[in-house]
């Protein structure tokens, strides 16, 4: 079932990606937006799910702890893996000859997605939530106005002005090219799910006779599984050389990590954390610190890809390791 599940997610982006590659010609929206909003309201689908299944069918303490693991996990997982996933994209792309160079070249309206993840993740660790019932209603509201902001800012310079490549639409010989695109975000969105679902259930499966606690589980183990399809996703990208586009959609998850989804959290369970968030929080703030004066250079270095996989490595060696 493992490999299978991977199977339906990677089928399933290749999919999502080609329709949304249309969409995104057909309506003149830019990488950015493109990345950074719409790509990530269908990748992230899974994990809410995984997220709401964890606080509602689970209940109790453990189902809050996976519910808040796996909001902390996502945009470490993000942080530490994936970009070292599209870096490698990026290096076979280059030994075939569709890339000039390893170094990403970004649009300089990437710095507001990872502004809003370096500022905003920490404050999910500020002590008074454990205490304060209201102080967690208040944050988690203003979290949720937060990403609608982020939205607007977006939505107001969706436009691009240069034109995309609408690229080989797979259900355009059978049907109208719009409805085609439509229909395989659509079909790729509920095989994102399904596959998502089974790789979690898997993996879970997998980690059961371990000894870790729900928290270090959902932040390791589960994002592992529900980050693949964004991750599948800006590999393609990034071998298509749409540089923009892989990296928004993984940061602009994180931006839905650091407020939609914690803020939703925030009004329905009471807040708990461990030194596994603490530990999220410092890798994720550090990698989006160290690339934000990068996107204003509009250029990442495919090393600094990389730079990441430090962090999952000293995590995995303090959860099973210490």
């Amino acid at each position: 079932m493992l490999f299978l599940s991977v199977a339906l997610v990677i089928i399933s982006s290749y999919i999502f990606v080609n329709g949304l590659e249309y969409a995104q010609h057909r309506m003149k929206w830019s990488e950015t937006f493109t990345g950074s909003v719409i790509s990530p309201i269908f990748t992230s689908f899974p994990e809410l799910i995984v997220i709401l299944v964890a606080i509602f069918a689970v209940g109790k303490s453990a189902g809050d702890q996976i519910g808040i693991g796996t909001i902390f996990g996502e945009p470490f997982m993000a942080s530490s893996l994936a970009y070292s996933v599209v870096l490698a994209a990026v290096v076979v792309a280059y030994i075939r000859k569709r890339r000039n160079d390893m170094t990403m070249h970004l649009d300089r309206d990437l710095f507001l997605p990872f502004l809003f993840t370096a500022a905003i993740f920490p404050v999910l660790v500020i002590p008074v939530f454990y205490i304060n019932r209201t102080a967690q209603d208040i944050t988690g509201t203003s979290l949720i106005l937060l990403y609608i902001v982020f939205f607007i800012i977006s939505a107001r310079k969706r436009m691009s002005l240069e034109e995309s490549d609408g690229g080989n639409l797979l259900l355009s010989r059978i049907m109208k090219p719009w409805i085609g695109s439509i229909l395989q975000i659509s079909l790729s969105g509920v095989g994102l799910y399904a596959g998502s679902v089974i790789l979690v259930s898997s993996i879970e499966n997998i980690a059961v006779q371990s000894s870790l606690s729900p928290l270090s589980l959902a932040i390791l183990i589960v994002p592992v599984a529900t980050i693949v399809p964004e991750t599948v996703s800006a590999l393609l990208w990034a071998y298509k050389g749409k540089d923009t586009t892989a990296v928004a959609s993984l940061v602009g998850e994180k931006v839905i990590f650091t407020t939609l989804f914690p803020g939703i959290a925030l009004i329905i369970i009471p807040w708990q954390v461990g030194i596994a968030s603490y530990f999220s929080v410092i890798a994720t703030v550090t990698i989006s610190a160290v690339y934000l004066p990068m996107v204003l250079k509009r250029k990442i270095p495919g090393y600094a890809l990389s730079a990441g996989v430090i962090f999952f490595i000293l995590f995995v060696y303090f959860v099973f390791i210490v």
